[in-house]
């Protein structure tokens, strides 16, 4: 009984051990941070700043969108909340408005 304890045990820890390489392969991230993040994401408990994205949106209600996107970019870096990537979306549209030909 014992010893296909612990061999279910080695299984379930190489299975685990395997899939976390696959993870990491699949998200490629370049930091320590990344991987936090991705981990938060996978989980389910990813939130974003709530401080910076409040900044960024008084700085696109002041016009200045391409401060506005630097700011979103930095409160969603997984890229993950959809409220934030429509206003980077917005910001783009609206750093174009009213234009009719490309200086």
């Amino acid at each position: 009984m014992q010893t296909r304890f612990i061999k279910i045990l080695g299984f379930l820890l190489t299975l685990s051990y395997a899939v976390f390489i696959v993870w990491i392969y699949a998200t490629e991230p370049r930091s320590f941070k990344e991987v936090t993040t991705s981990a938060e994401v996978a989980a389910g408990t990813y939130q974003i700043n709530q401080e910076k994205f409040n900044a960024a949106l008084d700085l696109f209600r002041r016009e200045q969108f391409r401060a506005a996107r630097d700011e979103w970019q930095r409160a969603d870096p997984a890229q993950g909340d959809a409220r934030t990537q429509f206003y980077i979306a917005y910001s783009f549209y609206r750093e174009g408005w009213g234009r009719v030909y490309f200086d």
